[in-house]
């Protein structure tokens, strides 16, 4: 029975392959911060088993992973040359500017054109200023 329900479903997609895509890019776009949510959480609650599974496939698709990593290497040249110029010469503080928490320290551009004007900022307040988009430091207002 279970074959045949699967078979079903299967069949069933593939009839309706567009509308079901349609429906879903449309829910994703209506609720990207549930969506957000449900994936950070999911992230934290598994992080060990999936940092291991990027590890992998890293290590088996590494044609794959060179080519994305050149495209966006290309498609991003000013990033790329703010995080080597600041990774030779800035050392990282040792806490973050915005909750001083010790823990999982990045650093955060504001603007690339001015790749030395940056903070240090924990994993977590730096998801939020890229959540927030700024160019405006958030927390300073």
């Amino acid at each position: 029975m279970v074959k045949d329900r699967k078979e079903y479903f299967k069949q069933y997609y593939e009839k309706n392959k567009e509308e079901i895509q349609k429906y879903r890019r449309e829910w994703h776009q209506a609720n990207k911060k549930k969506q957000n949510l449900r994936s950070n959480k999911y992230y934290l609650e598994h992080k060990e088993k999936i940092d291991k599974q990027i590890k992998k496939w890293k290590i088996e698709n590494k044609d794959k992973h060179n080519l994305h990593a050149e495209k966006y290497r290309k498609k991003h040249p000013k990033k790329i040359i703010a995080r080597q110029m600041v990774n030779n010469r800035l050392p990282i503080k040792s806490s973050c500017e915005i909750c001083s928490s010790r823990g999982r320290l990045e650093r955060h551009h504001w603007r690339y054109d001015k790749p030395l004007e940056v903070n240090t900022l924990c994993k977590f307040c730096h998801n939020v200023q890229h959540i927030n988009k700024g160019g405006k430091k958030t927390w300073e207002n």
